[in-house]
C-alpha cells in the first residue's frame, strides 16, 4: 500500500462497515481470549472486605460515576476536532494547544470505552475525532513522523516531531481504535509508526530531547521508553500478525528483563548508559534513580505480554520484579505510598520523592492481574491494603488523565468480570 495513502486521503480512513465483534485487548492469550478457569484451583470470593462482585460494581460506579462524569460535554472539540484535557468550570477551553501525548491517549480511551463499555455512539465520535484530527494535523510529510504539538485549529505546528511517546500512544490508540471501524489500514499506520520509534530509540547519538526530559547523553537507555513502547506494541500484536512487531516486542521485553533490572539490588535502574550499564555514581546523581512508578508498569506490561505469548517463566519472573519493587519502595503511613528512590541502594524512607496516586493505579492493576492468574497470598494482601490507602484519599486520583487512572478502572473491570466468570478460580494459564 502506498504510504502517503495513509496521511493525505480521506476516502482511505472512512468507516468502512459498523462496529466488529471485538476481542479483549488486555490480559488474554494471543487473540485476547480469555484463559479457561483451572477447574483443581481454589476459589477465592473476597479480597478483603468485598467481595468480587462487589469489587466489580465499585469499580463500574466509578467509571460511569466519577471519570466519565468529568468528560461528560467537556474535552472533546467538536468545532476544530481532537481533544484539549485543559477546560475552565464553564467548560471552556483554556488552551489553544492539541498535545499528541494527549490525543493518542484520547485515541485509545474513547475507542475502549466504545469497544468495551456499551458501544455509545459518543464514545465512537470522541475516538473519530481525535483520529481525524491527528490524521489530517499531526503527521509531518518530511520526517514521516508525527508533530508533537499543534495549534487549536490544526494549522499551526508549536513543536515538531521529538516526543516519541505521544507516537507510541498513536500505537495504542490505532490498535484500538481499529477495532471499532474495522479498518485494517490502521494497524498498517501504526507498525510505521513502530518504524520511526525503533529508528530513533536504537540509534547511538538518540538523546530522547523533548521526549519525557530535555534529553540526555547520546545513547542513554530510558526504561520508560521500553516499557510505554512495550504495551502499545503487545495490543498491536493481538490485532496484527507481523514479524517486525514481534521482534520490536522481544526487544522491549530483553531490555527490560535483563538490563534495567538489577537483581544483585532487587530494583529497576530507570537510566542505563549507551551500554546498557547503570551509571555509577559520582556523576549525575539523577541517573541513578529507580522510577517506582515505571518499575511497577513493567511488571505488569512484561505480564500482559508473557500471557499473550503463553510464558509461563516470563510472566512468573515479571511478578516477581513487580513483588520486590513493592517490597523495597512502599513507604507506610497515611501519607506513604509507592516511592522512588534516589539511587538504588537508599531506603525508602530517605527518599526527596514523593507519592503520586498514579502509581496507585497501576500497581493495582499489577496486583489485580497478579491475583487471577496465581492467588497469591501476598498479592491478596498488598491490593486489599493500596486500594483501601488510596480511597481514603480518592479525589488524588487524575481524572482528567486519559491513561493510568482510566486504564485501572477498565483493565480491573475486565479482570473482575474474568475472575466471577471462573467461579474465582485462578486460570488455567499455568496449568493448560
Amino acid at each position: 500500500m502506498d504510504r502517503r495513502c495513509f496521511f493525505s486521503s480521506s476516502a482511505c480512513f472512512s468507516l468502512i462497515g459498523p462496529a466488529i465483534t471485538f476481542s479483549q485487548t488486555f490480559g488474554g492469550d494471543k487473540k485476547g481470549t480469555a484463559y479457561d478457569a483451572d477447574p483443581n484451583g481454589p476459589e477465592l470470593k473476597r479480597i478483603g472486605d468485598r467481595s468480587l462482585v462487589e469489587l466489580l460494581e465499585f469499580h463500574e460506579r466509578e467509571l460511569e460515576g466519577e471519570y466519565l462524569k468529568v468528560w461528560n460535554n467537556r474535552g472533546i472539540d467538536h468545532e476544530f476536532g481532537g481533544l484539549i484535557r485543559r477546560w475552565n468550570e464553564n467548560g471552556a477551553f483554556t488552551s489553544d494547544v492539541k498535545n499528541l501525548y494527549d490525543l493518542g491517549r484520547g485515541l485509545w480511551v474513547f475507542s475502549h470505552l466504545y469497544n468495551h463499555f456499551g458501544g455509545r455512539e459518543k464514545h465512537l465520535t470522541g475516538a473519530r475525532l481525535c483520529w481525524e484530527f491527528i490524521r489530517d494535523h499531526c503527521h509531518d510529510e518530511e520526517s514521516g513522523y508525527w508533530f508533537a504539538k499543534v495549534s487549536r485549529d490544526g494549522k499551526t505546528v508549536v513543536e515538531g516531531p521529538y516526543d516519541i511517546y505521544g507516537d507510541m500512544y498513536i500505537i495504542l490508540g490505532l490498535s484500538e481504535y481499529y477495532m471499532a471501524v474495522n479498518d485494517p489500514a490502521l494497524l498498517d499506520i501504526a507498525v510505521e509508526t513502530m518504524h520511526g520509534i525503533t529508528r530513533r530509540i536504537v540509534a547511538a547519538e538518540y538523546q530522547h530531547i523533548k521526549a519525557h526530559k530535555d534529553g540526555f547523553d547520546p545513547g542513554t537507555k530510558i526504561l520508560g521508553t521500553w516499557q510505554h513502547f512495550l504495551n502499545a506494541l503487545t495490543c498491536l500484536a493481538r490485532e496484527k500478525d507481523d514479524r517486525g512487531v514481534e521482534k520490536t516486542i522481544r526487544m522491549c521485553v530483553r531490555n527490560i528483563m535483563e538490563r534495567h533490572w538489577q537483581p544483585e539490588l532487587g530494583v529497576f535502574m530507570e537510566y542505563l548508559d549507551d551500554t546498557f550499564m547503570p551509571f555509577q555514581p559520582g556523576g549525575d546523581p539523577g541517573l541513578r534513580k529507580v522510577s517506582s512508578w515505571h518499575s511497577v508498569q513493567s511488571a505488569w506490561m512484561c505480564m500482559d505480554e508473557a500471557l499473550r505469548r503463553g510464558d509461563r517463566r516470563t510472566f512468573t519472573e515479571a511478578v516477581e520484579m513487580g513483588q520486590l519493587t513493592l517490597e523495597r519502595c512502599w513507604l507506610s503511613g497515611e501519607n506513604g505510598g509507592l516511592i522512588g528512590l534516589d539511587f538504588p541502594e537508599q531506603d525508602v524512607s530517605k527518599s526527596s520523592d514523593k507519592p503520586a496516586w498514579g502509581r496507585l493505579d497501576d500497581t493495582l492493576v499489577f496486583l489485580l492481574l497478579t491475583i487471577e492468574h496465581t492467588q497469591a497470598a501476598w498479592a491478596v494482601t498488598w491490593y486489599d491494603r493500596i486500594l483501601t490507602h488510596a480511597y481514603k484519599k480518592p479525589e488524588k486520583f487524575n481524572r482528567k488523565g486519559l491513561l493510568h487512572h482510566p486504564r485501572r478502572l477498565f483493565f480491573s473491570i475486565h479482570i473482575l468480570k474474568r475472575m466471577i466468570a471462573r467461579n474465582g478460580k485462578p486460570s488455567a494459564f499455568f496449568t493448560a
